[in-house]
Order: structure tokens, then C-alpha cells, then sequence
């Protein structure tokens, strides 16, 4: 999977940084991975919700939906007309920004936690993305994600 981040992540270290620390989060076995919400409240998080918590863990806020989820100021979790929960995503666009996510990469990225891929696996897709991109050109403060 390509084009998770756009193309500007290149020449922004800052970025590139908490980029990095995602990755190194979504590996460490710290989050324990769940799907249909950013963050719930078996203590689950979805690969964006550990974005999400890494930048402001204090923001989380109880969604009143039977109350076994929460939302970010970041992103939230999407109900659909009947009431069923459906993607949680980073929908922020400034926070898309700070991690210079593609918006088809933030609906990629969903939809592959929350159909099995591990944090695991969907950290080696943004180590490989983010590598791809600062092959482009750019600073690179460590090449290793």
C-alpha cells in the first residue's frame, strides 16, 4: 500500500518524527489493538487511535453510544443513520496534518485494522511509505522508521 502520507512528509522532520514514534508504538506491544472505535473502553485502540494518543492521551472524551467508546478531538468514530458504528478515523484535518496523512491513507489504514491486519503489520505499511517518500528526496533524520 502506497501514498499513506503526502508528499510534503519529505521535507517535514517534524512529521517524520512522530511518525516514527507511531511506528515504534503500533510494534511495542503497549497498545492492545481493537476495531470500530478509535479508543474503547476495554482499553482497545485502533491504529489512528494510537496516533491519537500519543499527541494528546488527556483529550479523550466518553461518546454517549452505550458508552464503551471514545472520541479525539483528533478524529471520531462515524454512526450511520440507524445508529451502527462504522469507521473511526482521524478526521481532523489539522492533525492529518501534523502526521501528513493522505485522506485515502486515514480511510486505508482503517479499514485495514479493522480487517485483521495487526499493528504489526500496519506499522511495516507506514515504515514502508514513509521510506518511499523520503526516497523522493528531502532531510531525513534517521532512516530507520
Amino acid at each position: 500500500m502506497q501514498n499513506v502520507f503526502t508528499p510534503t512528509i519529505a521535507t517535514d522532520i517534524e512529521a517524520q518524527k512522530r511518525v516514527r514514534k507511531w511506528i515504534r508504538a503500533l510494534r511495542s506491544g503497549k497498545y492492545v489493538q481493537g476495531t470500530g472505535a478509535l479508543h474503547r473502553t476495554s482499553n482497545t485502540f485502533c491504529c489512528l487511535g494510537v496516533a491519537c494518543d500519543l499527541e494528546r492521551p488527556e483529550a479523550w472524551v466518553m461518546k454517549d453510544v452505550g458508552g464503551s467508546f471514545f472520541d479525539h478531538p483528533f478524529g471520531g468514530t462515524l454512526q450511520g443513520t440507524s445508529g451502527e458504528i462504522g469507521w473511526s478515523t482521524i478526521n481532523n484535518p489539522r492533525a492529518r496534518r501534523l502526521y501528513r496523512l493522505t485522506s485515502a491513507g486515514n480511510f486505508a489504514l482503517a479499514s485495514l485494522n479493522d480487517t485483521g491486519a495487526t499493528f504489526k503489520a500496519i506499522a511495516s505499511i507506514l515504515a514502508s511509505d514513509l521510506r518511499d517518500r523520503l526516497a523522493t528526496g528531502g532531510p531525513v533524520i534517521d532512516s530507520r522508521p
